[in-house]
This record gives structure tokens, C-alpha cells and sequence, in this order.
């Protein structure tokens, strides 16, 4: 039976499907909006020129993080050295991230090596990050990669976490560093006006 809508009402069409009406929205585990979505790629110059040229996200500003400059850090409980470069973008308030594991053991290779290029994880920007990793903990949130000392501030935390009932989705929670890097590059490169 189609659905029907009353004469004086808004009809929303998202082509020949109608969308639901919107639904007040609730807080999350750590009363925080999920701030990014993430992916897992093998070359990120390729996925982010792909971004661009099939959905026009973007620009992209692409970043390399990890040893030596970062410190803390773990990967499943063991200190560990890696490095990945990574492409942040926003689509509306959503912030996107391709993430190319370059060295060293990681969960983005885990996820590379296992499924390919594939959603990886959602993360949650926080401003207090002992109480949100708390809060993880208690939940049965296993933290399985982590760094620490990232951006020209070397203020930036972050922590990978996997649950045992919440299968094929990891989540990230970050301290975002006071001060970042000038992006190594972005795409499309910024024009002069």
C-alpha cells in the first residue's frame, strides 16, 4: 500500500523512497556525537582523488602520523611501533577520514589484510579523556591500539577499542591535539581567489 501523506504536510522524497520523519536525537555512550567516520584504505592518494572525483567530498588534507615523533605507543596491549598517513574531510558536521596503514604491526592492517578497503571504525572526540576512556572500560570496551603526542602540540591521545558483543565496528575516542600540522598536501589543492 503506497504511503500517504496529509494534504497540508511536507511530503520528503529521497527519490521514489520516502524518508522516515526525523527522530529526536539521543546521546551517545559518552554523551557525545559520533564526530568521524573512517575508513581503511591500501593507497590514499587514489581513494582520496575517488572521494572527490565520484562524490564530491572533499577537500582532503592528508597527514603522517605515528613513530618517532608519537609516544604511548600500543597495539593489542604490547608496545608498538607504526606509522599510517591518513585524509580528513567534512561531509556536512561528519568529519571522514581515509586511513593507508605504511608500517608496523596495526589494526588498520589487521583490517586491510583481512577484509580490504572497508568501513574501519566511528569515532568520538572528547575533552576529557581519562573519564571517556573510564567510561569504555566499564562498558567492556577492550582497548587495542593507542598513541599519544600527536599534532605540532603533542597534546593529541587516542585509544582503539573493540567489544565483544559489538561485531565488525571498532571505535575510536580522541583528544584532538590544541594545535595541528599544516597538512603535507590537500586535495583539490586550495585555489587563490
Amino acid at each position: 500500500m503506497p504511503q500517504t501523506f496529509p494534504a497540508n504536510a511536507p511530503k520528503p522524497y529521497y527519490g521514489a523512497m520516502a524518508l522516515p520523519p526525523p527522530i529526536a536525537p539521543s546521546p551517545s555512550m559518552l554523551g557525545r556525537p559520533v564526530r568521524q567516520i573512517a575508513l581503511v584504505v591500501p593507497d590514499l592518494e587514489a581513494a582520496v582523488r575517488g572521494y572527490v572525483d565520484a562524490l564530491g567530498i572533499g577537500p582532503w588534507n592528508v597527514y603522517t602520523i605515528g613513530t618517532p615523533s608519537m609516544t604511548g605507543m600500543t597495539y593489542r596491549g604490547e608496545p608498538a611501533d607504526f606509522r599510517i598517513r591518513h585524509a580528513l574531510a567534512f561531509s556536512g558536521e561528519v568529519m571522514l577520514e581515509l586511513v593507508q596503514p605504511l608500517e608496523g604491526q596495526s589494526i588498520w592492517q589487521e583490517y586491510l589484510d583481512v577484509r580490504g578497503a572497508s568501513l574501519h571504525h566511528i569515532a568520538f572526540y572528547v575533552d576529557d579523556f581519562a573519564t571517556a576512556d573510564l567510561a569504555m572500560r566499564e562498558r567492556g570496551w577492550i582497548p587495542v591500539q593507542a598513541g599519544a603526542g600527536f599534532g605540532r602540540s603533542r597534546d593529541g591521545l587516542f585509544t582503539y577499542y573493540e567489544h565483544p558483543t559489538a561485531v565488525g565496528i571498532i571505535v575510536e575516542v580522541v583528544k584532538p591535539p590544541t594545535e595541528r600540522f599544516a597538512p603535507e598536501w590537500t586535495y583539490p589543492a586550495p585555489t587563490d581567489a
